[in-house]
């Protein structure tokens, strides 16, 4: 795998050579003893009170509360540095100790109290883990989840996993000639078995159903999905809308006029209303839903089009939500014979287009496919997709301010991918972006959380994911709630491609 080292200057912090403990001396086994430097109240109890009842409150008898030669400013029995250690409070990094009790950090190496590291199989410095979360690598909460379908002896492909608002979260899926939903606990125990979205639909052979769930209802656990397919009246592929909790289906409605082949769209959720985007014929448009219209109905009289470069089409659009009240849509732009394209996104809130026109994203014109974009707390973005080669695909990425313009140079993630496969982007609650994509060639799906333009939340770790070994991995999606993360994926688990994944918190 080819990586491409951060364009910005990493701070190195300056440190002092400290040498062995000072005030102790160790003995031939070890434990060491400290020096005597007297307590100064001339009764010769070594208390330090005077009274010479060696219990060291004045009164001769014996207290329960803190030594009060914890904070006489002198090395006494039994402490490890002035003031800390043995009987006193832990010392802070750098001060002298005999075992991990005596330091803050729980790390006692040469004699000296050492900072937290994230290699020190300790849990300390605002860890959640042994040596993860908060500064460090993420967290495993969840075993590795070998098959989060249920589909028995055929494929699965194509996940999406969404988040509901107490940790649970659904996922779905599509199987040969039908897209497929299921439920879990927080640690990723399924809730019921996989269940057929809508047996009133046949899913297409090509595109993906997209899922999103109301994560402010997790009492009634309803999801809503895209579903590229046909009923009854279809004479081609149609795209549409279903809403459905773990025992029925709600609602069902047509997203695209009759008689087109549409089966790209993304969607996501506010309440009771969808905000829908889709590929109409090469055109791409964003319409309102509203389900409490009479039995549903758009709320909007006509769709959107994001376009506006004449003589254009447009491929794999993707929504999500702003940190306001509005959504941003990136899609592929292409002219109208086909590649040169490039990655655009436009803003749309209160009826209307934010941006005046597409913002470009991409730094070339090429070919590109999967872009994904993601907004952290504080405004900024992330966006990535991937250009595609003969034979192999970049995957790229880029960082917008919060004022939605381009910040720092378009970047590299992963150069020279056997194939392109959709990734999973999600922004985390303390503003880095969380990036999973697989990687065929080397069996893997990898995990990397960014900062900022080619910058990794930490440097030296340039790949978080504890996962080896996957055979084919395809389809990457990722949610994430508070101080959680999942990550679910396609894989080939005895020549059949099942879903799986993996809880984890940081």
């Amino acid at each position: 795998m080819q990586w491409h080292a951060s364009s910005l200057a990493l701070a190195l912090g300056l440190c002092a050579c400290l040498g062995p403990n000072p005030h102790y001396e160790a003995g031939e086994d070890g434990t060491g003893d400290s020096e005597t430097l007297g307590d100064g109240d001339g009764d010769g109890d070594g208390d330090g009170d005077g009274d010479g009842d060696g219990e060291g409150d004045g009164d001769g008898e014996t207290t329960t509360g803190p030594d009060p030669s914890c904070d006489n400013r002198e090395l006494d029995e039994g402490e490890t540095d002035v003031d800390c250690g043995g009987p006193c409070p832990a010392c802070a990094d750098g001060l002298g100790c005999v075992e991990a009790n005596d330091c803050e950090s729980g790390v006692c190496a040469d004699e000296l109290c050492a900072a937290p590291s994230c290699d020190d199989a300790v849990e300390n410095g605002g860890e959640d883990g042994v040596d993860c979360g908060g500064p460090c690598r993420v967290c495993e909460l969840s075993g590795f989840l070998t098959e989060l379908d249920a589909y028995e002896g055929s494929s699965a492909t194509y996940p999406h996993v969404e988040y509901f608002s107490d940790a649970h979260f659904a996922l779905s899926y599509r199987g040969p000639m039908e897209a497929r939903a299921r439920w879990f606990d927080p640690l990723g125990e399924p809730l019921g078995p996989d269940i057929e979205i809508s047996d009133e639909l046949s899913a297409a052979a090509t595109g993906e159903p997209l899922m999103f769930a109301a994560g402010e209802d997790p009492i009634n656990a309803q999801v809503h999905v895209l579903e590229a397919g046909t009923d009854a009246m279809s004479q081609n592929t149609d795209l549409f809308l279903v809403r459905r909790d773990p025992e029925a289906q709600l609602h069902r409605a047509r997203v695209n006029a009759a008689d087109l082949i549409v089966d790209q769209g993304d969607i996501v959720i506010d309440g009771e209303r969808a905000t829908i985007a889709w590929n109409n014929a090469g055109e791409i448009l964003l319409r309102r839903y509203d389900y409490t219209l009479g039995q549903g109905n758009w709320s909007d009289i006509s769709a959107f089009a994001p376009e506006t470069e004449p003589d254009s089409v447009g491929y794999d659009p993707y929504l999500v939500h702003n940190p306001g009240d509005g959504v941003t849509l990136i899609w592929v732009r292409c002219t109208a014979m086909g590649p040169p394209c490039d990655v655009v996104a436009r803003r749309f809130a209160a009826g209307a287009w934010v941006d005046p026109a597409p913002v470009v994203l991409s730094s070339q014109p090429s070919a590109y496919v999967f872009p994904r974009l993601a907004y952290a707390d504080d405004g900024r973005a992330m966006a990535v997709w991937y250009l595609i080669d003969i034979g192999s695909a970049d995957l790229q990425a880029c960082m917008l301010d919060d004022g939605f313009a381009p910040a720092g140079e378009v970047w590299t993630v992963q150069a020279d991918l056997p194939s392109a496969e959709q990734a999973g982007l999600v922004a985390l609650a303390d503003t880095s972006f969380a990036l999973a994509w697989a990687d065929p060639g080397q069996t893997t799906v990898h995990l990397s959380r960014y900062v900022g333009p080619d910058t990794l939340k930490d440097p030296d770790i340039q790949d978080e994911a504890p996962w080896a070994n996957i055979e084919q991995p395809r389809s990457v999606s990722a949610a994430a709630l508070d101080d959680r993360l999942v990550v679910v994926w396609s894989a080939t688990v005895d020549m059949v491609a099942q879903i799986q994944g993996q809880v984890l918190g940081y």
